[in-house]
């Protein structure tokens, strides 16, 4: 990703990490709240408990999302996506 696209295309602004970003990136980037309660796409109809209730209105900007490959491992600022 940094060999292919990030450095040829001199986006100063755009980090692609597998794990968590260092703290000056954190810093910068806008907090964001997991808000999905929902369980029944990811178990079955009588979901008692959803997995992901735990995580309901917590802060998840210092957590990686590289799990979700380029649907949330990928963070740029608006310039470098307009480039």
């Amino acid at each position: 990703m940094h060999e292919l696209v990030i450095e040829p295309l001199g986006l100063h602004s755009t980090f692609y990490e597998s794990g968590t970003y260092p703290e000056p990136v954190i810093r910068r980037l806008a907090h964001g709240y997991f808000g999905n309660p929902a369980c029944t796409d990811y178990q079955p109809k009588d979901c008692g408990r959803s997995w992901n209730l735990p995580l309901m209105g917590r802060d998840v900007r210092e957590m990686s999302s590289s799990w979700a490959q380029a649907a949330g491992g990928a963070i740029a600022n608006a310039r470098d996506v307009d480039r």
